[in-house]
């Protein structure tokens, strides 16, 4: 009986928390879609990363999701493994559908024991990405990227 008690009260405790959590913040759903990439990247799964990708992307170059496509593919097959390290630098603006946000990038095709991947000849990128949402719950995708390589300076 005190377990039923318990478990009850437990319910009620869940569902109020979840009652009160409402929808995911935009920070909250910039991690996620960060998150998943890195892990989709790691894990050379191109169709996770693909399902990041909004079917009207296009990159600062003019190419789109075709071209992410086998440029991932061909990525992949030539690393045996991936790393990445990415850290976010700015976020001007993000709402629940969406904005910008830049970050740093670094990949390299091994990960070297306390080693920071630069040793390993990761080379460093800025990226510039706008993502999208299709609805306030919605998780977001990417729309637009762009990308330079990092200088000194950065």
């Amino acid at each position: 009986m005190i377990q039923g008690i318990l478990r009850s009260g437990l319910c009620v405790a869940l569902l109020v928390v979840a009652a009160c959590a409402g929808p995911e913040s935009p920070q909250a759903k910039l991690d996620a879609f960060l998150a998943k990439a890195v892990a989709a990247a790691e894990a050379r799964d191109t169709g996770e990363i693909m399902d990041l990708v909004a079917e009207d992307y296009q990159d600062a170059q003019g190419r789109g999701r075709d071209e992410m496509r086998r440029y991932l593919m061909g990525m992949f097959l030539r690393y045996g493994s991936v790393h990445v390290d990415l850290e976010t630098i700015d976020i001007p603006q993000l709402t629940e559908l969406g904005g910008e946000v830049e970050l740093s990038l670094a990949l390299a095709g091994q990960r070297g024991d306390n080693n920071p991947l630069w040793s390993l000849g990761a080379r460093r990128h800025l990226l510039r990405l706008e993502l999208v949402a299709e609805g306030k719950d919605a998780p977001f995708q990417l729309l637009r990227a762009s990308w330079r390589p990092a200088e000194v300076r950065d």
